[in-house]
């Protein structure tokens, strides 16, 4: 969310209009919003922070989607610009980088 009222998708490259004011049992993108944001946070967390996944009911479907996108972008923004020799290693990178986002990390510990 960009903080004026806009929710992006970054994988797909869209935005959703977003409900500016939600008060409890109001709905956000057709779903109910916990009126706890701990947990509003952790479905966020879980389902990836891509808005398309609120389509999907089920949570395997949900991270069916997020993998989806993630290959996605790794075919369409990496693959192609540059010449990727061994792809396994190059997802247990990106597999490191995305599980330890917040933390410090430097070359020669990867």
């Amino acid at each position: 969310m960009d903080g004026v009222g806009k929710v992006y998708d970054g994988g797909a490259g869209r935005q959703v209009d977003d409900v500016a004011a939600r008060g409890e049992g109001e709905d956000f993108l057709g779903q109910e919003v916990d009126p706890n944001p701990v947990v509003e946070l952790d479905r966020y967390i879980l389902e990836g922070g891509f808005p398309k996944a609120l389509d999907y009911p089920k949570m395997a479907d949900k991270r069916a989607y997020v993998s989806s996108v993630i290959k996605e972008i790794f075919e369409k923004d990496i693959r192609r610009r540059v010449k990727v020799k061994n792809a396994s290693v190059f997802n247990q990178v990106r597999d490191y980088v995305i599980n330890n986002f917040g933390a410090t990390t430097s070359l020669t510990n990867i």
